[in-house]
């Protein structure tokens, strides 16, 4: 498993390793976005990078629409550039490039993985806890960086 990322994962495993984004886009079979959109990730996939990538590979995008240009997208699959995509999230959500809409070759989901009653539940208790505990002068027991606690 190869990963990009501005420092090393905390939840790597042995063996997996990490490289510059130029390299994963080059080797990886699978490539999955997991990045805000930014003005440093906005179309960070667009034809340049696409024109680097394995003929075989397969695009995810679960992260933001704007981190992959589209329409670059639709062209590379359609040209056999890249195997393919699954998007659940899209530029100008709901509307959706008609290259990608029109390729059998992308699979397209609603970015709603989350919304079912009892995750939605689950989440409604998660963040009332953590108010609980701040109140409390706890620490919230889900805190993504405990580490600025300070304790």
């Amino acid at each position: 498993i190869l990963y990009a990322g501005p420092r090393p994962s905390a939840w790597a495993e042995p063996g997996w390793r990490r490289v510059e984004a130029a390299t994963l886009f080059a080797e990886a079979d699978f490539v999955s976005l997991h990045c805000p959109l930014s003005p440093a990730t906005h179309h960070m996939v667009d034809a340049r990078v696409l024109a680097t990538m394995k003929s075989t590979a397969i695009l995810i995008n679960t992260a933001r629409g704007g981190c992959v240009d589209e329409a670059a997208l639709g062209a590379a699959i359609a040209a056999g550039q890249i195997a393919g995509a699954g998007l659940d999230v899209f530029a100008a959500e709901p509307a959706i490039h008609p290259s990608l809409l029109a390729s059998e070759r992308v699979v397209l989901a609603p970015h709603a993985g989350s919304a079912t009653r009892a995750a939605r539940a689950k989440m409604a208790e998660i963040c009332a806890l953590a108010v609980r505990s701040v109140a409390a002068g706890e620490r919230p027991p889900t805190a993504l960086n405990p580490e600025v606690a300070g304790d």
